[in-house]
């Protein structure tokens, strides 16, 4: 570790032997227990204000290192097919579409060098993400800010690789002809990267084919939805800070005038599941149906979405509440706070638009807990309704300070108060950047507030338990 210096002790072999032999029963090793002794000695031993400027200054460079790391990282986004199971993940790396057909080339053509596993392990410090995220990097990558090199779609199954340009939008390639132009732009060593381009754009010239994509297509019919068309299942699954319900159309007529032709179920045993949220951080329906097309043998074969117009959406909230109020006397946020209370964290807010506004951030707090007035638009940061005139639901939104840990919390806490008295608890994740943005933030308000800095508040807090007897070094 930079910065770090290393110690050495000397121990009969035979001891040392014994010793790691009894460490590890206990699940634990030599260099860990002499890790942890250490760290024990320096709480135990460094005075308290000289040991709060140590890891003050530690935990500030931590961050800085943390934020200067994002900066430089350029993002990929994939979403992979294979074998009928879906892989969504981002890289770190940079990757660009000639680097993506290299690869796909070696795993097709089943190189030796190539990484055992599927196709989506053939990327490294890959990061889970969710559909809404890769749409999040595709939209980022058409901004051309920098930050993100590639977004990819590659079906295995299908055969065909799509991949974002720049110019032209989504181009859809035959799996093949892209493994046949990485071969030409690859086949000559120590070529100069702008030839490699060159070769791979030239051959795939004109070799496009009807655009492919992952992506829910959008239909709709010949009328809205009306009150009377759809039936409910009984299942309702809690999922992130929805709550998940299913649909049946009441007819086939109904379903063809609503939806379109689209979605009919041309196979025999093919079904169409059709889906909504109903969103306790909005307090209202998504703004779509999601519709899934399976074949007989359970195979996706389309993915859909009906959006919803306002009045669409307000019957089938109030059909949501009348249902599962009709079936257990229950509302559908005293079902949801059943949920939640079950669960180990809260869920986390992702349907922003825009970044928290940092600079706009002001302070009121309670031991470091610090709470943050709105004066920006929380419904474009969080995702949430309460901007709207039609509800009286209100957030509370903390950034907490560990002032034992002398950590920031990589996240805000937002409490949705509603109406009805319902209070939910959702988390926001803070960047690496706001992070230290909001260190600064606190810093100059505690200078504000009693002409401390961050790290003498905490230190004054620190001393008022040591005079109580209370352990507070971690």
């Amino acid at each position: 570790m930079a910065d770090s210096v290393s110690t050495e002790a000397w121990l009969d072999q035979r001891r040392w032997a014994a010793l790691e032999e009894a460490l590890k029963a206990q699940g634990s090793n030599v260099k860990r227990h002499l890790q942890d002794y250490l760290i024990t000695l320096y709480n135990e031993t460094v005075p308290l204000e000289r040991w709060v400027q140590i890891e003050t200054a530690i935990t500030k460079e931590e961050l800085e290192s943390a934020q200067a790391a994002e900066d430089q990282k350029v993002y990929a986004a994939f979403h992979i097919r294979e074998n009928g199971h879906d892989s969504i993940f981002s890289t770190g790396n940079g990757e660009e579409f000639l680097d993506v057909a290299i690869r796909l080339r070696r795993y097709l053509q089943g190189d030796a060098e190539a990484v055992k596993g599927g196709f989506s392990h053939h990327f490294y410090k890959t990061q889970p993400i969710t559909r809404e995220r890769f749409d999040e990097l595709a939209a980022l990558r058409l901004e051309n800010t920098g930050k993100v090199s590639g977004a990819f779609e590659i079906d295995l199954d299908a055969g065909w690789c799509s991949a974002l340009n720049l110019a032209d939008g989504w181009q859809t390639f035959k799996n093949k002809d892209v493994s046949t132009a990485a071969y030409h732009a690859n086949r000559t060593r120590n070529l100069q990267r702008n030839e490699q381009w060159r070769r791979l754009v030239d051959y795939l010239y004109g070799r496009n084919i009807e655009l492919q994509t992952f992506g829910s297509i959008e239909t709709r019919g010949i009328r809205p939805l009306r009150e009377g068309d759809l039936t409910f299942s009984e299942e309702i699954i809690l999922s992130g800070h929805g709550l998940n319900f299913q649909f049946d159309f009441t007819s086939d007529e109904a379903q063809r005038e609503v939806l379109g032709p689209a979605a009919d179920c041309l196979e025999p045993g093919g079904w169409l599941d059709i889906l909504c949220n109903y969103d306790a951080a909005r307090q209202e329906a998504d703004a779509t149906l999601s519709l899934t097309l399976h074949r007989q043998d359970g195979v996706v074969q389309k993915l859909f979405t009906y959006p919803l117009g306002k009045e669409e959406r307000a019957l089938l909230r109030k059909q949501m509440e009348a249902d599962y109020l009709g079936r257990t006397g229950k509302t559908l946020n005293d079902y949801y706070a059943q949920l939640d209370m079950e669960r180990e964290a809260p869920p986390e807010l992702t349907a922003g638009t825009k970044r928290l506004p940092v600079d706009a951030v002001s302070f009121t707090d309670e031991k470091l807990n610090f709470y943050i007035p709105i004066n920006f638009d929380p419904d474009a940061v969080f995702g949430t309704n309460v901007a709207s005139a039609f509800n009286d639901d209100w957030l509370n939104v903390y950034a907490n300070f560990g002032w034992k840990t002398g950590r920031i919390d990589s996240a805000l806490t937002v409490c949705l108060v509603c109406s009805d008295g319902h209070e939910f608890e959702f988390f926001y994740p803070l960047t690496s950047a706001e992070q230290v943005q909001l260190w600064n933030q606190m810093d100059a308000y505690c200078h504000q507030q009693n002409g401390q800095s961050l790290g003498e508040t905490r230190t004054a807090l620190l001393r008022e338990q040591a005079e109580e007897g209370l352990e507070i070094r971690l």
